[in-house]
């Protein structure tokens, strides 16, 4: 589960008009190598992980009851109802329905060890962009480019203003984000830190990928501060800045054992990896998200998109090298229904025209600097919110988190990398999703 870890997914040929699917680590998910100093992440209490305590993780308002009972027949249902196809396939294997993926033991059982085994892997997926990015690195300007539009977009009141965005030097301004499955801190360091982002939570389960977060994102900080100040000098003060990875906080656990604190975040962002989710699995994700966002608070998921016809395309694909599953349109706005979650908006990246798009308008330039290619998956990105709990008279959250449901897994703790543990060191987080998720 990376943000940054998948664009379209891995860097082998598809058949035409098939763009790879993204694996679990996305350009979202987290620092993974480079263990950064101390200055850049320092460890974290139990108090203070921006997590719920681990005593408290299955009781009170961080213990919302289970999924709903027949989730996944509910979405083959709701499918059906809105005379979309349910079946799907793998190169080599073939489903009715979504629930009858899930329900095969050749893939329930080993969904989520599987694609950890894929996202720990340094060679086939390294802690660079084009590892998180499944060979497609030339996808990280044009995706942070219109994903930091698409927020401004939504007119949000927590959101500073244009001319006042940029990498935060006041620690009470700015919002509080959560990247999830982060890889190497992509939309973090791209997308939310630029934005004003005062605290960014890095989660990310891969312990190489999120070791080299730390690292990235202080990178793109320098280079976006000079961006910004081009004619400052060597001598002007321009190393004097905190590393931008010091508004960050690294989380070592898997985006399906994530458990923040209630009312706790403006904005959620987790993008190239819910295809590693099994349904039920993304639901509880999606009520995770709805206890941990403050009023006003926005979830965003942003991934490829199988197809978006209700009736010309599979409803899924399955990549059987990473575990992950490509959605249809259709699939995707039933299990949006299925969260109570209310769609603020619903938009698909640029793609390139065949003769390219005009340029003689400012509008018509940023399409073409944010197009992605045409012969890759469509993708969309979706705002989510739960309007339903903006009463700010719920102070305390707690009834926010009776509509939340439990993921299967309980919540491992955070493991921030400070230097590179050993390689024996027991990384609270990771291992969870070796356990098989029915």
């Amino acid at each position: 589960m990376r943000d940054g870890r998948f664009p379209p997914h891995d860097a082998k040929p598809e058949p035409p008009g098939r763009a790879p699917v993204q694996p679990l680590a996305g350009n979202n998910r987290a620092p993974r190598r480079g263990a950064s100093p101390e200055s850049k992440a320092a460890a974290l209490t139990a108090d203070d992980d921006g997590l719920a305590p681990p005593d408290d993780r299955r009781a009170g308002p961080f213990a919302p009851p289970p999924p709903p009972p027949g989730a996944d027949a509910r979405i083959d249902a709701a499918l059906a109802a809105r005379g979309s196809k349910t079946s799907g396939s793998s190169d080599a294997h073939f489903w009715p329905t979504p629930s009858a993926l899930w329900r095969d033991e050749a893939y329930a059982r080993t969904w989520y060890a599987h694609a950890k085994r894929y996202w720990d892997d340094a060679v086939v997926a390294p802690a660079t962009l084009d590892g998180v990015l499944g060979g497609f690195a030339q996808l990280d300007a044009p995706d942070a480019a219109w994903s930091r539009r698409f927020l401004r977009s939504l007119d949000l009141p927590w959101l500073p203003p244009d001319d006042a965005a940029g990498f935060a030097d006041d620690d009470a301004a700015g919002f509080a984000a959560a990247d999830v499955a982060a890889g190497i801190g992509r939309v973090a360091a791209r997308v939310l830190l630029p934005l004003g982002a005062r605290r960014v939570d890095v989660v990310e389960q891969s312990a190489s990928l999120l070791r080299a977060a730390p690292d990235f994102i202080d990178a793109c900080g320098r280079r976006a501060r000079a961006a910004e100040s081009p004619h400052r000098g060597p001598d002007d003060g321009a190393d004097d800045a905190p590393p931008a990875s010091s508004r960050c906080r690294f989380f070592c656990i898997a985006m399906q054992s994530w458990r923040p604190r209630p009312r706790d975040l403006d904005v959620v962002w987790v993008q190239w990896s819910v295809g590693h989710f099994t349904d039920a699995d993304f639901v509880a994700f999606l009520a995770t998200c709805r206890a941990a966002l403050k009023p006003h608070g926005v979830l965003v998921v942003k991934d490829n998109v199988l197809g978006t016809s209700a009736t010309a395309d599979d409803a899924f694909y399955v990549d059987d090298d990473d575990r992950s599953v490509c959605r249809s349109l259709p699939y995707y706005r039933v299990i949006f229904d299925l969260a109570q979650a209310t769609v603020l908006a619903e938009r698909q990246q640029p793609v390139a025209a065949a003769p390219p798009p005009s340029t003689s308008s400012e509008g018509g330039a940023e399409a073409a600097e944010e197009a992605f290619p045409a012969d890759i998956y469509p993708v969309f990105a979706w705002a989510l919110a739960w309007p339903q709990d903006w009463d700010e008279s719920m102070a305390t959250g707690d009834a926010v988190a009776e509509h939340a449901q439990e993921a299967p897994l309980g919540g491992g703790g955070p493991s921030v990398p400070p230097p590179p543990p050993p390689p024996d060191a027991n990384l609270r987080g990771l291992g969870d999703s070796n356990v098989p998720h029915n």
